[in-house]
């Protein structure tokens, strides 16, 4: 839908209890899947000036 970047984006820890915490840097037509139940992400006030769109898919196995 979007590029995202810097404060536009989630940020999400590289592994479960780092902490080191990392904006999704993503160009057009990207998609980003991760295990939000392992690990800590969210987002900091969008300063950029650009729209934040998400979609949220859950999926159980």
């Amino acid at each position: 839908m979007t590029k995202v970047y810097g404060s536009n984006s989630m940020y999400v820890e590289s592994a479960p209890g780092l902490s080191d915490f990392k904006p999704v840097e993503l160009e057009y037509d990207e998609a980003f899947m991760f295990y939000g139940t392992e690990i800590v992400h969210g987002a900091l006030d969008n300063l950029s000036g650009g729209t934040r769109i998400s979609y949220d898919f859950r999926f159980s196995l």
